[in-house]
């Protein structure tokens, strides 16, 4: 059933006090060593000078004796995308809702966005949203009972703040925003969890419609700026009903808002991966066409920006990805001169994808597959530095697909994210480290020097 539209019995700002515990257990939590990383280790143990290079303390300081990687500082896109969550963050926290929509106004007005082209309102909606979603999706990994009131107890104060500040379309919005996020957190739970899954998607589906009621309450005549139709094409995302050509449609629309952003692709991709057969052939098609595209920034890396979530998720996309047209991509997306942000994002899904395959291979054949060899040239070519919290957030991406994401970013992550990427690095050399040689980064490229 869909869920009711009352009012809490406590303000927002209590029940975020109440959950808060939560959260912090959750920001501060580190990778598993599941996924991705786990993967990795066989191949590495099996390398000279590297055995044991699992045990605690030792695997990344072995690590660094053969690769040696400058650590990036922090770049002005991370600065501003965390200073815009933590902005909406604090404005949710202190209930300083009428200084959130003004701003979220001013910012969208100005067309306001990050260096890497995200638009700022979008990331101060997320920081006003994060600890409430957060909370649910910590809650959940944790097998709280779907009856526990901390389920429920962020998302009916935001639906009783709504109320009470007379149903504006900003505040409508954001509250749809909500309960979609908590809806992928519910879909996203249920599919590593057989026993509660009937459960979960049942919530989950509450969830959307409650989002899809709260949509359709807004005026014809409201204004409709970006962040706001980021939650149409969303909503549209987990719909199950919703047809092909209009989910595409939707997704290529906010490219509109913000042309150099390729979330909105990258979204798109995730949502046609999901749906079976048909959407694998429109993945495809809606690659090809982004790829084909007048005007955009992106070129041929069009194609790149729509499979690429397809591939963290789908080992069928990866079955049907074209590697000439994907590698041309790449080189679109490289030239001319990309920031090392945009070159760890690339690198890191090509790298910790290698040692994965759709079908059965041999060591020596993973080697030599194209999203291996993409890794390789990306990594040989492109790397300068490393930015370890992109590393971390693709390979939670391979484990815990769309989870929200917290404001800020602690030194344990990034701890987790060198250590993530010097191995999966490892992984793609371990041919010429098993050798006795060392790879060096410098500003020219990367050099393959003996030990």
């Amino acid at each position: 059933m869909p869920l009711p539209a009352l009012p809490a019995h406590d303000g927002l700002k209590k029940a975020l006090r109440r959950i808060s515990s939560r959260i912090g257990q959750m920001e501060g939590a580190p990778l598993s060593g599941r996924g991705a990383l786990a993967r990795l280790r066989p191949a590495l143990a099996a390398l000279p000078g590297l055995a044991g290079a699992t045990a605690p303390g030792r695997d990344l300081l072995r690590l660094e004796d053969v690769i040696s990687l400058p650590l990036a500082s922090a770049s002005p896109e991370t600065e501003a995308r965390d200073a815009a969550l933590r902005e909406g963050q604090f404005f949710a926290r202190q209930d300083r809702w009428d200084e959130l929509l003004h701003r979220l106004q001013d910012l969208d007005a100005a067309c306001a966005t990050t260096v890497d082209g995200r638009p700022l309102a979008d990331l101060l909606a997320a920081g006003a949203r994060a600890d409430v979603v957060n909370a649910v999706d910590h809650a959940l990994t944790e097998g709280v009972a779907l009856s526990d009131r901390s389920l429920l107890d962020g998302i009916m104060a935001l639906e009783r703040l709504r109320l009470e500040q007379g149903r504006t379309p900003e505040l409508t919005t954001l509250t749809a925003l909500t309960h979609l996020d908590i809806a992928t957190a519910c879909l996203r739970q249920a599919a590593h969890r057989p026993r509660r899954s009937e459960a979960l998607r049942a919530r989950a589906e509450a969830h959307r419609t409650r989002a899809e009621s709260l949509l359709a309450m807004r005026p014809a005549t409201a204004p409709s700026p970006a962040w706001m139709a980021t939650a149409e094409a969303r909503l549209l995302g987990l719909t199950p009903g919703a047809g092909m050509a209009q989910l595409a449609d939707a997704h290529h629309a906010l490219t509109s808002y913000a042309p150099r952003d390729p979330r909105p692709l990258r979204a798109l991709g995730r949502h046609l991966a999901a749906r079976g057969p048909e959407g694998l052939a429109a993945l495809d098609l809606e690659a090809r066409r982004a790829a084909a595209r007048q005007g955009s920034p992106w070129g041929a890396g069009g194609y790149v920006w729509v499979y690429f979530d397809a591939l963290l998720v789908s080992a069928p996309a990866r079955v049907n990805l074209d590697p000439a047209f994907f590698l041309d991509g790449l080189r679109d997306l490289l030239s001319p001169l990309p920031g090392q942000e945009q070159v760890n994002l690339l690198a890191a899904q090509c790298c910790l994808l290698a040692g994965i395959s759709p079908v059965e291979r041999s060591p020596e054949q993973e080697l030599h597959s194209p999203i291996a060899e993409a890794a390789r040239w990306l990594v040989t070519g492109h790397l300068r530095q490393l930015h370890p919290q992109i590393w971390a957030e693709v390979s939670a991406e391979l484990e815990k697909p769309s989870a929200q994401k917290s404001p800020g970013t602690t030194g344990q992550t990034r701890a987790s994210g060198q250590k993530i990427a010097l191995r999966a690095i490892a992984e793609i050399f371990r041919r010429e480290i098993a050798d006795g040689q060392r790879l060096v980064f410098t500003a020219k490229g990367m050099e393959i020097l003996p030990t």
